[in-house]
């Protein structure tokens, strides 16, 4: 009888160790699949993208908006539209660059970044309405504090790396809200730079990050 409890006993523990290993294993693969949601070359990418913003806006400047008022009176609305249409095409593509780098992600883990994906509409309609009530000048600001807090939720299943990035532009909005009124020349320009430059920051932190899971 004690040699039969003590088989029951033997077997419990080792069904036990079992379904340790495997809990563990889940939780490693979870770990892995949330440390690579965000992609580290991506967001260098893109940072880098949003960082020439001011430069490719000297560029429109001065070549193309100049055309455009002198061919219609609607211009200012005309170049909103074709400003949106560029940068929406621009930041669209750069994601597809990396598709081979794909990891692969349970439904889940899919469904809370789908969000990602029509993010981008909340900053252009805000925006778009700023511009329309002349409030210009917290644009920059107020896209700041957005993406932040886009950045904000996905940095809690993912890196505290993205986290810290996030605040970092929320902060910079903030600021930025509250100097709006000082006249400062290209505000919007140095505001746009130093959000590409989080990026940068971020996506070189998680580049680091995920290549040393990839090697271990």
């Amino acid at each position: 009888m004690n040699r039969q409890i003590s088989n029951e006993q033997a077997a419990f523990s080792i069904d036990k160790q079992a379904a340790l290993r495997q809990i563990n294993d889940i939780y490693g693969v979870i770990k892995g699949n949330l440390k690579v949601a965000i992609s580290g070359p991506k967001m260098m990418v893109m940072g880098t993208g949003v960082a020439l913003i001011p430069l490719a806006e000297w560029f429109l400047n001065t070549t193309i908006d100049p055309f455009i008022f002198g061919v219609t009176t609607a211009a200012p609305a005309l170049i909103f539209v074709l400003r949106t249409i560029f940068y929406w095409c621009v930041f669209g593509f750069i994601p597809r660059l990396f598709r081979h780098q794909k990891s692969e992600r349970n439904a889940l883990l899919e469904q809370l970044f789908e969000v990602g994906k029509l993010f981008p509409i909340i900053p252009v309609a805000m925006s778009a309405a700023l511009a329309f009530v002349g409030q210009t000048e917290i644009i920059s600001p107020i896209v700041l504090i957005l993406i932040g807090t886009l950045f904000v939720w996905f940095g809690q299943f993912t890196s505290r790396i993205v986290s810290v990035a996030a605040w970092a532009n929320i902060v910079a909005g903030i600021i930025g809200i509250c100097i709006s009124q000082l006249s400062i020349n290209h505000l919007w320009a140095y505001l746009v730079a130093y959000q590409g430059c989080t990026f940068i920051i971020m996506g070189a932190a998680l580049w680091y990050v995920q290549k040393n899971i990839v090697q271990s």
